[in-house]
């Protein structure tokens, strides 16, 4: 599905709110798990981000790993109120989650990776596979992909303050839902946001566990 959130041309893939250039953009799905650390994992050859990893097993550190020579993994921040189900890595560092239940973090690239709750995203749904799945960011709008009330939803969010104040926040109240699509289904909710090139915003609505259905969109 698009959405074209610009009335002035396209924007960088993954831009965001704190600077200009691409940001990288990563998602991940953990379903199940009642917290997630949130971990980054280096390159020696490399001296900036190269990837990340969620460790989705509720626990407060990590498990000892077999990873590849050469590679280095750190926890950033834990203690999440619930499992992280996808991010954004801003072109300043900053890292905007999306947890489980329904709250949106900053965390910052302070070198402490300190962490605040932006938000929380209202009337979120979980169990099995429905929840708060997806985000993206560009400006000060944040868009989410999130399942309640019978519908898959699509809404956005506008942001006031700054993450370079470390007060960075929404309300409820600036809420606009964009899309909403029947969520039959406990499964196969979708989740993935993110803008392309273009400046559209793509966004995977799953299949409700019609799998047949699915071939006919």
């Amino acid at each position: 599905m698009l959405y074209p959130p610009h009335r002035n041309g396209p924007a960088p893939l993954g831009g965001g709110p704190y600077g200009k250039g691409p940001a990288l953009r990563l998602s991940f799905r953990s379903y199940h798990c009642p917290a997630s650390p949130l971990a980054i994992m280096r390159f020696p050859m490399r001296p900036f981000l190269a990837a990340l990893s969620l460790v989705g097993l509720g626990l407060t550190s990590l498990p000892a790993q077999n990873v590849p020579n050469g590679l280095l993994v750190e926890t950033l921040a834990t203690g999440f109120a619930s499992a992280i189900t996808d991010l954004e890595i801003q072109p300043d560092g900053t890292i905007i989650c999306a947890c489980r239940a329904g709250q949106i973090y900053h965390v910052s690239p302070d070198g402490a990776f300190t962490k605040y709750i932006v938000g929380t995203v209202p009337a979120v749904q979980t169990g099995s596979e429905r929840c708060l799945a997806g985000l993206a960011v560009q400006g000060n709008q944040l868009f989410t992909w999130s399942m309640g009330g019978g519908t898959c939803n699509l809404q956005r969010f506008e942001m006031t303050g700054s993450a370079s104040n470390n007060n960075l926040s929404f309300s409820s109240t600036s809420r606009r839902r964009i899309l909403s699509t029947p969520d039959n289904a406990f499964n196969h909710n979708g989740g993935s946001v993110v803008f392309g090139v273009d400046g559209m915003l793509y966004v995977s609505i799953g299949d409700d566990a019609n799998s047949c259905g699915a071939q006919s969109l």
